[in-house]
């Protein structure tokens, strides 16, 4: 029986996947680009999901939106605090407590918990991140009672005493170790150590910081920091499928209302941007690098919802990834400068960041970040400011393709429930952003783009081989901190 009910979610889930491409999935060639650029496509609208709302006495936030078209159930939430709440004699205790809870309970050993989601073609998991822990999960329709059943087991009966623990935390070592010895990690750590200085933001980065904590993870600290943070006021859960929405309600209520809330106050502290790494080049000694990686930012928070919304759209003209941008055609495709190239704006709630990424040759290094700052002068100055049929193309290829970012229901419901609950957005924010973007003018994004792009509060951190960059920046005065790694 068992058997025959994985088969059934396996095909289900292949159906969802076939829909979901084939409506979605676009072949991004030229020709296309060219056609979005010729044709004026219509400005989409979203239709928000009529979803169901409930609080628990307890401060357990609950949504629901019923969709009996597959018999299915998805299970999405958050439960918020994340890890802002950690310290510097803690850090890193967020993402080993979320590892430990997904690998068993207090009824359920690694092999026990793994065997009960096969038997019961059910899956769930956790993850961390910088402001909320978040967990997934689904099941056929005839399992969504294991699956409540394994939501709680997860979230209220974790086994931080389980020998699991200590193989854990083996391979956390050891993959903080190999990551020591990656380009990207090291531009990673470098880069947020200074951007945020002594804040939370940096400690996922901070390999050294990482590995010095690994003594801490023991089962009594484990528990302390799960009592603190894993608690149903702070909990939303998002339920999406094929289910009655008050049964479910229901049985939500007698699964979770006796789960003991937290009154603890949380101070989550916000970020001071340090003006000494205006202009401050760092490069980390790596002997073995055969490229040059290379990252540039600065501390950045845009409040204001205008200003957002013209500032990455011309950030997205000017270097958002793909091969249209400007930095793109002009550093890659043109001068053959560097590999890859990319720029983007991080909003966060404590304070954010702009950042350019790239890797190139090393003896090209100090070219390279000059002729980034070249670009930006270009648009500052007015010598190639950004156009009316610039912005027309990156609008035209929005309007397209971001609704196809929520063909599915419950992306969308996901979507709606996030901006509500961490960013305090309306629950019609999607299409208040889509109306935005498409009334901005060349002027409305030349003038944000100019507001808030400062390269000379740049922090340029540099992964490679010393003796075949930091000659470059030598010979153009320019000075650089040099750290040499074991």
């Amino acid at each position: 029986m068992r058997k025959k009910l994985f088969v059934i979610l396996i095909i289900t889930s292949l159906l969802i996947t076939f829909t979901i491409h084939t409506s979605a999935e676009v072949d991004f060639t030229q020709e296309l680009y060219s056609k979005l650029s010729e044709n004026t496509n219509p400005i989409p609208y979203l239709d928000i999901p009529n979803y169901n709302s409930a609080v628990f006495h307890n401060g357990l936030k609950i949504y629901l939106l019923e969709d009996h078209s597959l018999p299915y159930i998805d299970i999405k939430g958050y439960i918020k605090g994340g890890r802002i709440l950690e310290n510097e004699d803690n850090a890193g205790i967020t993402d080993f407590m979320t590892a430990v809870m997904n690998t068993g309970t207090q009824n359920y050993g690694e092999k026990e918990l793994n065997r009960f989601k096969e038997l019961n073609a059910v899956d769930l998991n956790l993850s961390s991140s910088d402001h909320y822990i978040s967990f997934s999960g689904n099941a056929l329709t005839s399992e969504k009672n294991k699956l409540i059943f394994l939501l709680k087991e997860i979230l209220l009966r974790p086994n931080f005493a389980a020998e699991y623990r200590s193989r854990l935390l083996a391979e956390r070592e050891r993959n903080i170790q190999q990551s020591k010895t990656r380009q990207n990690s090291l531009l990673e750590m470098y880069f947020f150590k200074n951007i945020y200085l002594g804040h939370p933001y940096s400690y996922a980065h901070d390999l050294d910081l990482l590995l010095d904590n690994l003594d801490y993870y023991t089962p009594e600290n484990l528990k302390k920091y799960y009592d603190k943070t894993v608690r149903p006021n702070k909990t939303i859960m998002i339920l999406y499928g094929d289910f009655d929405s008050k049964k479910m309600l229901k049985k939500l209520h007698k699964e979770f209302s006796s789960w003991k809330n937290s009154s603890e106050f949380w101070k989550q502290p916000t970020v001071t941007a340090e003006e000494s790494n205006y202009g401050k080049v760092i490069l980390i000694n790596k002997e073995d690098a055969t490229q040059a990686k290379i990252k540039m930012g600065y501390n950045l928070d845009i409040r204001y919802f205008k200003d957002r919304i013209a500032f990455t759209l011309g950030n997205e003209i000017f270097g958002g990834g793909d091969l249209t941008s400007r930095l793109s055609k002009n550093l890659r495709a043109e001068k053959g400068l560097v590999y890859n190239i990319y720029s983007k704006y991080v909003d966060k709630k404590a304070g954010g960041y702009y950042i350019l990424n790239t890797s190139v040759k090393p003896e090209k290094t100090y070219l390279a970040v000059e002729s980034i700052n070249k670009e930006i002068e270009k648009i500052i100055q007015g010598k190639e400011q950004i156009t009316e049929d610039d912005i027309f193309e990156i609008v035209n290829r929005r309007n397209v393709f971001f609704p196809k970012s929520y063909r599915r229901k419950e992306d969308l419901l996901q979507s709606v429930i996030f901006n509500i609950e961490f960013k305090e957005r309306d629950k019609n924010y999607i299409n208040k952003f889509i109306q935005a973007y498409n009334i901005l003018s060349a002027e409305d994004v030349n003038k944000y783009f100019e507001k808030y792009i400062y390269p000379g509060r740049f922090l340029t951190v540099i992964v490679g081989k010393k003796e075949d960059i930091l000659p470059q920046f030598e010979e153009n005065s320019i000075s650089v901190e040099v750290i040499e790694i074991d």
